[in-house]
């Protein structure tokens, strides 16, 4: 990995976020739809975290890739704010956000906006491989000006009132806040007045793009572990059972430990090993093939609630260590 590359990588989910803020916020997605737009990335891993740079990069450890981005609708007015079906996914192969937008209505309208929704085609281009993502797209567009760009006032103020309605929609309405990255650019007319518009797109369509690149990565470089997608590494994670496990480590091994969370439980990601003479009995131990995720289940929640789920409990070879160390 080169300096200049590690000094530019940023988590896999944040990259695509910036590059599907970047798309919306251009003129031509508002103004001239028909055009796409591609955008160059490279994948790697750094401690089993999926990381990415902007620039197409084929050394060692990469995997480059292209994200083309284009509209397949226009702006299309919603027929039913209270449930509004946001799509994303791989093409004919979409999930379902329902989107209760009747609930902040009035805020929305308060503010001057109108909402409308738009569908996006995502082609990852991988090689000579590529598949087709398609997501929706909910564009809070003005019904008036907010001021002139000759008026420094003016611009502050109408990034003032964004920065605000976007707050109030996500604690108004824990959908969007959950499930929803929001971002807003303010485009300037031909007579310098401000229009903003606010952009909200389902976190999902990051995941699923995450995870195909992810499937490719492996089949690049067929020797390294993929880590579950319930364990997300976490180097600020902090834990009293982490610590105290880390005190007991060797050296040689605290330098291998990853530190994160599996589901909601603080967790470490290990070399493939035994590790029943660290454990208190109060842990779970998730098999990975070459690698181990040590799970720390809090002992003062009850039998069900130290329950990992089982979806994932059938995904993984899951064993319960130890007895509580003398």
């Amino acid at each position: 990995m080169s300096s200049n590359n590690a000094s530019q990588l940023v988590p896999l989910d944040k990259y695509l976020f910036r590059v599907f803020s970047k798309y919306v916020s251009t003129k031509d997605f508002i103004f001239k739809p028909e055009k796409s737009k591609t955008y160059d990335g490279s994948l790697t891993l750094v401690n089993y975290k999926p990381m990415a740079t902007s620039s197409f990069d084929n050394s060692q450890g990469y995997m480059p890739f292209m994200l083309e981005l284009s509209v397949l609708e226009k702006e299309v007015p919603m027929n039913n704010p209270d449930d509004v079906e946001v799509k994303y996914g791989e093409k004919g192969k979409e999930k379902t956000i329902h989107l209760n937008l009747g609930s902040v209505d009035n805020i929305i309208d308060r503010y001057g906006f109108s909402y409308y929704e738009r569908t996006l085609n995502l082609n990852v281009i991988q090689g000579a491989t590529n598949k087709d993502f398609v997501f929706n797209v909910i564009v809070l567009r003005p019904n008036f000006s907010f001021g002139s760009e000759l008026s420094e006032e003016d611009k502050k103020s109408a990034e003032a009132k964004i920065q605000t309605l976007i707050q109030t929609l996500e604690s108004t309405n824990p959908t969007i806040r959950e499930n929803f990255y929001s971002t807003y650019t303010i485009h300037v007319s031909s007579s310098h007045l401000l229009y903003p518009r606010i952009f909200l797109i389902p976190k999902g369509i990051a995941n699923e793009v995450s995870n195909y690149l992810l499937s490719l990565y492996k089949q690049n470089y067929d020797n390294v572990t993929i880590p579950p997608a319930e364990f997300v590494p976490n180097e600020n994670m902090k834990s009293l059972e982490i610590e105290q496990f880390l005190d007991k480590l060797p050296l040689e091994l605290i330098g291998k430990a990853v530190i994160g969370t599996y589901g909601t439980y603080p967790a470490v990601l290990l070399p493939k090993g035994d590790y029943s003479q660290y454990l208190t009995g109060n842990e779970r131990v998730i098999n990975l093939g070459e690698n181990d995720v040590i799970v720390f289940v809090n002992p003062q929640v009850t039998a069900q609630q130290q329950t990992l789920a089982p979806q994932a409990q059938e995904q993984q070879n899951t064993t319960s260590l130890g007895t509580p160390q003398q």
